[in-house]
């Protein structure tokens, strides 16, 4: 029984080659953007964007900016369709619940996989909650979707 972190650290070590499978919970950043974004840490934008002062006008503009090329990029009608997040699950809460709520006149039918991560199914349940239905999707062994399930859970 491994008593401490370190002695799992340690036993790491010994290990030639390790396979990292995990890239939903983390991944490393790729070195073009740790270098893209370095100045930003220290002396470019740095400030809360709530334009009370220098660093924070920076930070806002900074963002205006990177909203902009995005929506540009992305081929948006607006700059408001882009929105920014903290992390994964304010991201697919925005997506699933956004997405629904606007077309709840028209549908109220949400198709998964059944390999979701948790913060997806926490807001389809939700939203179960609410008078959607959910249909599950299952995958093979590869984790490849079961495309006769999915296409009979479409409504078309």
């Amino acid at each position: 029984m491994v008593e401490n972190v370190k002695e799992l650290l340690k036993a790491h070590k010994r290990q030639k080659r390790e396979v990292y499978l995990d890239i939903e919970n983390s991944s490393a950043v790729p070195p073009e953007v740790v270098d893209a974004m370095v100045p930003y840490y220290g002396r470019l934008a740095y400030g809360n964007p709530t334009l009370t002062h220098k660093p924070g006008w920076e930070a806002f503009e900074t963002i205006m900016e990177s909203s902009q090329r995005i929506a540009s990029f992305l081929k948006c009608k607006s700059v408001e369709e882009v929105n920014f997040t903290p992390g994964e699950t304010e991201a697919n809460n925005l997506a699933i619940m956004g997405t629904a709520l606007a077309i709840r006149e028209k549908a109220r039918k949400i198709v998964v996989s059944e390999v979701e991560p948790i913060n997806v199914l926490h807001v389809v349940e939700m939203l179960q909650k609410s008078g959607f239905t959910a249909t599950k999707i299952p995958v093979d062994s590869e984790g490849f979707l079961n495309l006769d399930r999915l296409s009979e859970a479409i409504d078309h």
